[in-house]
């Protein structure tokens, strides 16, 4: 004989029958479909659907506060990689027209030495452009450092503002879904 329950002042049977777990949960909800009638069921769906839009919003703001930090961080980066440019370029400049006064130096004592008809004075002339020569060999070699350090520095700045234009992107397309979970939410 089977056990009668009473719910809500309904009698019924509890089934006996067993069902299997993934088998039971389809079953149950068709059933709670067909129970509640559309007009609750489109309720409950919107209700689902409204929950669901602001977890979605709730992880979205996160990322753009996730986002947030990391933009900040290559702006303070970018900040101190511009600083540093600046100061290669500062260091770079006297380095500059000081091999450019050194070449003019260097054609003018070639232009002496081509001149020079005497030996002693062409060996003189000969020892000027090399004195000269030296000299602007050491300068382009500081700029060669500072040259190679502020090629590095800008390959870095580079490397960031690409980065920074990337979180920038996902910052629109964040922005555009959170646009519209708005719209879902009213």
């Amino acid at each position: 004989m089977e056990k009668q329950t009473e719910v809500a002042g309904v009698e019924f049977n509890p089934p006996t029958a067993t069902v299997s777990g993934a088998d039971i949960n389809d079953k149950l909800a068709a059933a709670q479909a067909a129970m509640a009638g559309p007009e609750r069921l489109a309720k409950q769906e919107e209700a689902n659907k409204k929950d669901g839009a602001r977890k979605e919003q709730s992880e979205l703001e996160k990322k753009i506060s996730l986002l947030d930090q990391q933009k900040s961080a290559l702006e303070l980066e970018w900040i101190t990689l511009d600083d540093k440019r600046k100061e290669l370029n500062t260091k770079l400049t006297p380095l500059l027209t000081d091999e450019k006064a050194l070449e003019e130096e260097e054609a003018k004592n070639e232009l002496e030495e081509a001149r020079a008809a005497a030996p002693a004075d062409k060996q003189l002339a000969e020892n000027k452009r090399w004195a000269t020569q030296t000299k602007r060999r050491a300068i382009e070699e500081k700029k060669w450092g500072f040259q190679t350090e502020l090629t590095q520095v800008e390959g870095k700045i580079e490397v960031s503002t690409q980065k920074y234009r990337t979180l920038l992107d996902e910052e629109d397309g964040i922005k555009t879904r959170l646009d519209a979970l708005k719209n879902i939410l009213g």
